[in-house]
Parts: structure tokens; C-alpha cells; sequence
């Protein structure tokens, strides 16, 4: 597998429509009135971290996750890409991914997505099935995921990538046969595809305590992944990392591939970490303290760790 060794740039959007019952990653609900505000702020961490830096790296992958990036107007997100390739020196061949949440974006917005230079997109579909959308408290249906895909091709986009989840409460085999067969149906380039997991202070881990859901097996869990494998290789997919598979080589995704292989990184926007010669760091997770503090010209770092080499 030929995988870049150049750096990697990641913003994270912390806006959600409305959050979900499994998910453990850093974002506020609503909050339109905080989003002209957080870009203002993100344009200068960005600017901020660029002249701390003083990097001549030439950066390959931008890669816009959430959140929900697509929440955002299109202005907004050229903004933001502007503002990275103003101050860092990105590559002409960039792979640069927007994720997309169907029911969070009009048809007519993936053409202006391609036109202001996002290459591949991330559709967070979850489930072919309605009623498991509906259990993981997802705001689109069925019909609306097939559309996204379906718009963002005929927007532009010829790489594409579609997230699964598997092992959902009361989710039934021949359910997720139906999803993994549906998937498959429309030829992504790329898929993720997870096993629920029930993060700690989220409300699937709390209903879970309580004992008010419960967990497939884990032979349940074991089967599924089987499956998931046996069919996914069997219509042509390359499995690598844990949860990822690419219809060649060269449709890995080369910025998630960089987490893999300790290829350095560079995270914006509150939650976001990186990782830069010997040295990671958070930054601060509430949007509240990182606007505060980019407002006083400092880097809203959280935490950070020197590496020492092995």
C-alpha cells in the first residue's frame, strides 16, 4: 500500500442538528448563532498555529469532520479552506473530504462543494433500514441517505465513502444483510464500517446501565464482522486498518490512514488534536473557552505530551 508520509490538516465543526444517543465525539446542538463566531475564531487559530509553527511541510490531506460540517454555509467552508491553503502549503493533489450528514444538505450544494475544491466525501448513513436510524436517533431516513449519495455523484464527486454502524440494540442479521447488500449496491469507493461501541457519558452507555437496552452477544458481534468481511472482499473491497475498506489501494483514505501510521497532523477547532514531530496535543473541548481564548491570541491548547522515542 503506497501511503503519503506528508502531513495531514483536520478541522473539526462542532455544530449538530441534533446530537446522537451513541456518539461521544465533541459537539453543541443548534447554535446557529454561534457559527459565524467559531469560523471567525477557527480563521485565526489557524493563522495563529501557522506562524507558531513555521512549517515548510507540504500538507496532502484536509479532512473537515463534526460534528456536522455540512451544517455549515458554503461560504463558510471556503472560508476555511482558503484560510488553510493562505497558511500552510497544501498540495495540488490534496484529498480533501467534507463529512455530510443526509437531511443536513440541499441537492444542488454538492456541486458547489466540488466547485470550492472538496474532492471526497464521507456520508454518514449509519443504516439502510429506518427503524435502526430511527433507534440511533439519526434526523434522516432511509430515502434521504440513498439521495446524498446519489446527488453527491451527480455533483461531482467520484469518491465517495459510506459510514455503517453494526451491533445495534435488537438489530436483527437480516437486517444488516440488507444494509451491507444496499451499500455495496451503489459502489462506493470507500467504506467505515463500526461496531457500536457504548462510550462512557454518552445516553446509550447510560440506558445500558440502566439496563434498558441491550447489547448484541458478542458471537452476534463476531458474526456480523464475518459477514461484513466475507462480502465486502467478496464484491471487490480491500479491508485495512480495523473498520475500513477501499475498492483499491488507492482510494485508502490517506488522511484517517495517517492516525494508523504515526504520519504527523495538524487538528483545529475545539476537541481537535495533533500530532507534530514528538509532541500531541488537545485542544480545549467546549466552544465557549476555545473562542474565549483565540480571542486573546493564544493557541486553545487543553493538554499536551512529549513523546519519547521507543
Amino acid at each position: 500500500m503506497n501511503i503519503s508520509r506528508n502531513p495531514g490538516l483536520y478541522i473539526h465543526i462542532p455544530f449538530c442538528q441534533k446530537k446522537c444517543g451513541y456518539c461521544d465525539f465533541y459537539s453543541v446542538e443548534g447554535s446557529d448563532h454561534r457559527v459565524a463566531p467559531f469560523v471567525s475564531a477557527l480563521a485565526k487559530e489557524i493563522v495563529l498555529k501557522s506562524k507558531h509553527l513555521q512549517t515548510d511541510a507540504v500538507f496532502d490531506t484536509i479532512y473537515l469532520g463534526g460534528g456536522t460540517p455540512s451544517l455549515l454555509q458554503i461560504a463558510d467552508l471556503e472560508e476555511i479552506l482558503n484560510t488553510l491553503s493562505q497558511h500552510f502549503n497544501v498540495s495540488e493533489n490534496c484529498e480533501t473530504t467534507i463529512e455530510v450528514n443526509p437531511g443536513t444538505i440541499e441537492p444542488s450544494e454538492f456541486a458547489r462543494l466540488r466547485k470550492i475544491g472538496f474532492n471526497r466525501l464521507s456520508i454518514g448513513v449509519q443504516s439502510f433500514i429506518d427503524r435502526e436510524l430511527q433507534r440511533l436517533g439519526r434526523i434522516h431516513n432511509v430515502a434521504q441517505a440513498e439521495n446524498a449519495i446519489i446527488n453527491g455523484r451527480q455533483g461531482g464527486f467520484s469518491n465517495v465513502s459510506i459510514d455503517l454502524i453494526f451491533a445495534l440494540p435488537e438489530q436483527t442479521f437480516a437486517d444488516w444483510q440488507i444494509s451491507v447488500q444496499k451499500a455495496i449496491d451503489f459502489q462506493p469507493e470507500h467504506l467505515s464500517v463500526y461496531n457500536l461501541i457504548y462510550e462512557p457519558d454518552t445516553p446509550f452507555y447510560s440506558l445500558r446501565e440502566e439496563g434498558k437496552i441491550a447489547p448484541l452477544d458478542e458471537q452476534d458481534e463476531v458474526d456480523f464482522f464475518s459477514f461484513t468481511h466475507s462480502e465486502l472482499s467478496k464484491a471487490g473491497y480491500l479491508h485495512y486498518e480495523v473498520s475500513n475498506y477501499a475498492r483499491s489501494a488507492e482510494l485508502v483514505s490517506r488522511h484517517n490512514y495517517k492516525y494508523w501510521d504515526h504520519t504527523c497532523y495538524l487538528g483545529f477547532g475545539p476537541s481537535a488534536h495533533s500530532f507534530w514531530q514528538n509532541e500531541r496535543w488537545g485542544n480545549d473541548r467546549s466552544l465557549t473557552t476555545y473562542i474565549e481564548r483565540i480571542s486573546r491570541d493564544a493557541l486553545p491548547i487543553a493538554s499536551s505530551e512529549t513523546l519519547q522515542p521507543e
